[in-house]
């Protein structure tokens, strides 16, 4: 089926033409027809053979249930080249950010065994614990090890989405195997890049500047993320430096002022990627109009964006046990250190990259289709695309399958 572009065009580009409906009392009285070529009296039948494979996605404001049930069908729609780019952008940074974990696993054993943790018992007998953390070293540790995997999740979740949206789209419009649009734009995003007309490295050459673009839109989106992270890293960091500080006035700090930009910022950023793409904007318009489009409903998009994270760490739940299980209980951490470990170790680290891969694979699709369904939620609230949809479906139907 043929997809309908100017039903999905920004705000000021012309809506599609309601269709005629015939004069009571008229032939064809009460059914829609369109005029031109193709035009002409419809009957029931025909309408619903012209909207054969149309998803059952409501042309209306969609409820939070709707939201995951049509992010979930958006997923199991989806064709096996756009599940192999959303699977390797997963995977790549579900290793990043096993690298960092890593990173600051061994940068803080380092601190904590150059700056003993020294305590005195109930006898006055100074105790040095030569390897242990501090309380707050520990605090720290954890926050960070729960926060760098989100991040670059999230990371990918953004760029995930940017792929998803036309698919997405396809998806609504009942054509998910489309590769290209009616308007010569490809299936990754980038307009006049078809096959047909500039050959398979063109097609090449705009997924690739698609995927930059949205790279900078996702850098940009966790920063926040980024600098939080960073800066818990920095307490942390002093705290394993100085034992015998008090870090709980940082640590309240930080995480009650830092949460609440966050998650502000989260909302403000949560549907850029998807305009970005389907509106063929660059990172800073595509931020600039994911802001206008979340405005007055940002706790909604934050309520659902932190739903749908809570889902993913639900059902992931075993499996990151599992991970740290196999961290932990294996000696892989002694790795870090350069302790010298038995060949098993080395098979433990490679189920450990492959446990947090699948984390990665299994929730970033899903979080990404949320983000593509929040885009269009939001064009049905603000802008009534879900009429605009309605209206170019029937128009094509009555058109003989032609799109306005």
């Amino acid at each position: 089926m043929t997809e309908v572009s100017a039903a999905w065009a920004a705000p000021g580009a012309p809506a599609p033409a309601p269709p005629v409906i015939a004069a009571s009392g008229a032939p064809g009285a009460g059914i829609p027809t369109a005029g031109g070529a193709g035009g002409g009296p419809l009957t029931s039948l025909d309408a619903v053979r012209g909207l054969e494979g149309v998803r059952p996605i409501p042309l209306r404001p969609l409820t939070v249930l709707e939201l995951l049930d049509g992010s979930i069908g958006a997923v199991r729609a989806l064709g096996g080249g756009v599940i192999a780019r959303i699977s390797t952008v997963a995977a790549v940074s579900a290793l990043t950010g096993l690298g960092a974990l890593w990173a600051f696993y061994a940068a803080m054993r380092a601190a904590v065994r150059a700056h003993p943790h020294v305590t005195t018992d109930d006898f006055d007998l100074t105790v040095v614990h030569y390897g242990e953390a501090s309380g707050a070293a520990k605090f720290g540790i954890f926050l960070v090890s729960a926060l760098i995997p989100m991040v670059f999740s999230g990371f990918a979740a953004t760029v995930a989405a940017g792929l998803l949206a036309r698919p997405v789209k396809q998806y609504i419009d009942g054509n998910p195997g489309a590769a290209t649009t009616s308007n010569g734009t490809s299936a990754h995003g980038a307009p006049g890049m078809t096959a047909t007309a500039h050959g398979a490295s063109g097609v090449a050459r705009a997924g690739a500047m698609t995927l930059a673009r949205l790279c900078i839109i996702a850098t940009i989106a966790a920063l926040p993320r980024i600098l939080f992270t960073g800066l818990l890293m920095l307490v942390a960091f002093s705290a394993a430096n100085d034992p015998a500080g008090d870090y709980a006035g940082a640590y309240a700090l930080l995480i009650l002022g830092g949460t609440a930009v966050c998650f502000w910022l989260t909302a403000e950023t949560a549907v850029c990627a998807p305009a970005g793409v389907l509106e063929g904007l660059g990172p800073a318009a595509a931020l600039g109009r994911g802001r206008r489009l979340v405005s007055a409903g940002r706790w909604r998009v934050l309520w659902t964006s932190l739903l749908t994270l809570a889902i993913c760490t639900v059902t992931m739940v075993s499996l990151i046990v599992l991970q740290y299980s196999v961290f932990y209980g294996h000696h892989i951490s002694d790795l870090l250190d350069g302790a010298p470990v038995n060949s098993s170790a080395y098979w433990w680290l490679a189920a450990d990259v492959v446990v947090a891969a699948l984390i990665s694979l299994l929730t970033v699709p899903f979080r990404a289709a949320v983000a593509a369904m929040l885009y269009v939620d939001r064009r049905f609230r603000r802008e009534g695309l879900d009429i605009r949809i309605a209206w170019a479906r029937v128009a094509r139907a009555n058109g003989g399958g032609k799109g306005r």
